[in-house]
């Protein structure tokens, strides 16, 4: 019985230590962009933006051929008991011809990009997926002439990795009466990745400068997060756990 009851303790506790945040980050806890570079490598083309954020401050990337990363090392492999999500507010600065990401990766494989992108078949806000899922490459969302020129504005992004596939959903600020697209949903399915994600940045993709200028981020994170089923899992081993203590204490 102590054996059974170890057990059931010991499995729901790991279950429930795995759900993790890897990062959390919305730039207000910097005084300047030197405490900035403690957390994100910044080379020349990132500075931290005192003002303008999501609310408050904000990462900047200024368009240069230069991505900024998470400075802290993390490696993570999603399951779809065990999704990883991904969280990053961008801002559309009302010009095209951008080249601007938030991206997670693991050199090409798998790699993923949410952002701007300025290229045939990705003009616009659009999506970078390589070695996961369905291996879709560049794809558009929306056109920078459908987002509208001179409507800048923040688009909030979900990005959630399981074994084999993508769920994107990305909510923009500017009213749908003003020319937002409210809330919009994409769906990639198909090969697990060959590894784990290892590499979290933003800038330019694959450090490519942008000829449309630069752009901001804010509250960026990553976090593996259980699935409900999970959860329903730890509920039951740790009520069966309960259960067969109440009766070796009325045995």
């Amino acid at each position: 019985m102590k054996l059974l009851l170890s057990s059931l303790l010991i499995a729901a506790v790991a279950v429930s230590a795995s759900a993790q945040v890897i990062l959390s980050d919305d730039f207000e806890s910097y005084a300047d962009t030197a405490a900035m570079g403690a957390n994100w490598t910044l080379g020349s083309g990132g500075t931290l933006a005192t003002t303008g954020g999501n609310p408050g401050q904000a990462g900047a990337h200024d368009g240069s051929n230069q991505a900024h990363l998470w400075a802290h090392a993390f490696s993570v492999t999603p399951t779809d008991e065990m999704p990883l999500i991904l969280k990053a507010d961008i801002w559309f600065s009302g010009t095209n011809n951008q080249r601007n990401t938030v991206g997670l990766r693991t050199g090409a494989n798998p790699l993923y990009e949410v952002g701007f992108h300025n290229a045939a078949g990705s003009n616009g806000l659009s999506l970078r997926i390589l070695n996961f899922a369905g291996n879709d490459g560049w794809v558009e969302l929306l056109s920078y002439s459908n987002l509208g020129i001179d409507r800048a504005r923040w688009i909030s992004t979900t990005s959630t990795f399981s074994a084999t596939a993508l769920d994107v959903v990305l909510v923009d600020s500017l009213a749908v009466a003003d020319g937002g697209f409210g809330t919009m949903v994409f769906n990639s399915t198909g090969a697990t990745a060959a590894g784990a994600f290892t590499d979290l940045r933003f800038g330019g993709p694959s450090a490519l400068s942008s000829a449309g200028g630069g752009f901001l981020v804010d509250n960026i994170s990553l976090e593996v997060i259980p699935e409900p089923s999970t959860y329903a899992m730890i509920a039951g081993l740790l009520a069966l756990a309960g259960a067969l203590i109440l009766r070796r204490r009325g045995s």
